[in-house]
């Protein structure tokens, strides 16, 4: 609330509210939503009771969704329980923009710890800095912990994950030690707890590992420079990752190693990770650069040249987390934004353009409530998934299934449609899993499981032959990690309980750990699963391009309707980044400005 305002209204809003009249209108309290309407509000265009923002859910945030639980240590006789903040959605700060020393010094008691953001060195002139960091440095008194100091661990494995030096990538750094340990079949590669220095069996096979990625990603990318350079520039938009790579290994006439041979399926799978989807719906054209900018050929040797950052449509320098939780990043916002403007547990049904007797134009918004409330803008910044609900089911009469669905009035534009329907959400589910013992390396934040395809563990689901963790709690003694499942796994995943998900999982770990599984699930004590694809008002985690996106079904769908009564945002309007919360940020900016300039020419009418 701000400062000297009172607020004694029911934040779920009632009856007396119908017929009022606001300027603006934000249908979402998620990260651009509030955006939106902190800008405004900054900017002295609009008041508090100028603007009103309707939110499905009994909370704000969106897919920003922190909780607290309370886990005991392990081996820690006699300790209390410590506090946990888990984030059910966004949680990685993908890049602050500057470079990060790793620890500073206490100058009471000499004991290293965690630099805080603010202390960090960084040019302004050289990389822009993310969005996210003012608003989480001004008001996190924890801080950020930055897991990945050396930058993106999804798309940067030779730096980044493995440590290797940038002078000789076969040699890991004395300061750069790994951050990953993988299990294959049974057999550990890597880890604190072992000996993998320069010419050690573990080094050996992560290096020879990148070298197979480096070439095959080579080639991939040769196939997409190709496309382009002969003008079927479509066709790497049309033709998935995964054919190229298939292409490419059916032309390959060496035999490699098959443990190198799934460490480098590894790599590729940390892609497709990162860009939130299966190999089979990820565009090549994301590829098509590869050959010149980021790989390099030595003596013969490919090596992968990812020491430099490359824009990923991730920010420069460390990859973080947020250690009281991703909620933080709203408390500025809503240090701007009063509670008296929000009214939560309103989801929208309809949205129609109108004009009076007096030709005033404006816009009508009506709440499954029946709260119905006129506007002279009104913007939208619910997630993709369910304006792509919206558009296939506003003539469903089923209520259940109608949830989250907006009818707009007049139909979209056919552009705005098109858009719509060519972009997509993905399936982001997080397995979060608690045991009552630590019998996993402690210290290196990603732990990757390869297991045998053909497994009969294999057979019975989806989960495919790759299995991220991230391990980011057990370094403090808490028995605790996160199995991430996405795009095809995802998929899998969605509408099954979370025991069926659960037992998959163990089965996956215990396969690729070499452990007894029911052991193993006896050993387990706490499961959870985040839904977003199943929450009526997400349909999915987040968003991203389908085979056949192209750039400008973003910009279609980012652009206004009805004559510039009907404003879009949210992180799917942000090409090059979308997906994230900096997205959603810059989202609620970029609606601010227009808006702002909007109000201001027609008051100066």
């Amino acid at each position: 609330m701000s400062e000297g305002e009172d607020n004694n209204e029911d934040p779920h809003g009632d009856d007396h509210e119908s017929n009022r009249r606001v300027k603006v209108i934000i249908v979402g309290a998620g990260a651009a939503g509030l955006t939106c309407v902190a800008k405004l509000l900054e900017s002295k265009v609009v008041s508090h009771q100028d603007i009103l923002i309707l939110e499905a859910r009994d909370r704000i945030g969106g897919r920003i969704h922190t909780t607290q639980e309370a886990i005991l240590p392990i081996d820690q006789e006699g300790s209390n329980p410590v506090t946990v903040f888990r984030d059910h959605g966004a949680a990685w700060v993908h890049g602050t923009g500057y470079e990060w020393s790793a620890t500073s010094t206490d100058s009471n008691n000499n004991n290293e710890k965690p630099l805080d953001a603010t202390a960090a060195v960084h040019d302004d002139n050289e990389f822009p800095i993310n969005p996210m960091i003012q608003l989480l440095t001004n008001n996190s008194k924890e801080g950020l912990e930055p897991v990945f100091e050396r930058g993106n661990p999804w798309t940067r494995p030779g730096h980044v994950l493995l440590g290797l030096s940038e002078k000789d990538e076969t040699t890991v750094a004395a300061h750069n030690k790994p951050n990953l340990v993988l299990f294959v079949n049974g057999r550990q590669i890597g880890g604190t707890q072992k000996d993998v220095g320069e010419n050690k069996p573990d080094t050996t096979i992560f290096r020879a590992a990148l070298q197979r990625h480096a070439k095959i990603m080579q080639q991939v990318g040769q196939i997409g420079y190709q496309l382009i350079s002969s003008g079927q520039t479509l066709k790497t938009v049309e033709q998935s990752f995964q054919q190229a790579v298939d292409e490419v290994m059916a032309q390959q006439q060496e035999q490699s190693n098959p443990t190198i041979e799934l460490v480098a399926g590894f790599y590729r799978y940390l892609i497709t990770c990162w860009h939130g989807t299966s190999a089979s719906g990820l565009q090549l054209h994301e590829f098509a650069e590869w050959e010149n900018d980021d790989l390099e050929e030595d003596n013969n040797n490919h090596q992968l040249d990812d020491a430099e950052y490359q824009d990923e449509g991730d920010f420069y320098g460390p990859h973080c987390t947020v250690k009281r939780g991703m909620q933080t990043l709203l408390d500025p916002l809503l240090q701007t934004v009063s509670s008296s403007c929000i009214r939560l547990g309103q989801p929208v049904t309809r949205i129609e353009k109108q004009q009076s007797s007096d030709s005033d134009e404006h816009v009508i918004v009506e709440t499954e409530s029946g709260m119905t409330i006129a506007a002279d803008y009104c913007v939208v910044t619910v997630p993709l998934g369910c304006l792509a609900h919206s558009i296939d089911n506003h003539n469903d009469d089923n209520n259940d299934n109608n949830r989250g669905a907006i009818a707009f009035t007049p139909n979209l534009s056919q552009e705005k449609l098109d858009a719509i329907r060519h972009l997509q959400m993905g399936s982001y589910k997080k397995v979060f899993l608690q045991f009552d013992r630590i019998f996993w390396p402690k210290q290196e934040p990603f732990l990757g499981l390869v297991r045998n395809a053909s497994s009969s563990d294999a057979q019975k689901d989806d989960l495919g032959p790759y299995l991220l963790l991230d391990n980011l709690w057990a370094r403090n003694n808490l028995p605790c990690i996160e199995a991430v499942l996405i795009g095809d796994a995802g998929i899998w995943a969605t509408g099954k309980s979370d025991d069926t998900i659960r037992t998959a999982v163990l089965a996956f770990a215990a396969n690729a750990m070499g452990l007894d599984s029911t052991v193993l699930h006896k050993w387990c004590v706490e499961c959870h699963v985040t839904r977003w694809e199943e929450d009526p008002y997400s349909r999915g985690a987040y968003s991203g391009y389908r085979l056949g996106t192209l750039e400008e079904h973003t910009q279609a769908l980012a652009t206004t309707e009805w004559e510039g009564r009907l404003f879009f945002g949210g992180e799917a309007t942000q090409s090059g980044c979308e997906g994230s919360v900096h997205a959603a940020l810059n989202s609620g900016e970029s609606l601010a400005k227009d808006l702002q300039n909007v109000i201001t020419e027609k008051s100066q009418r």
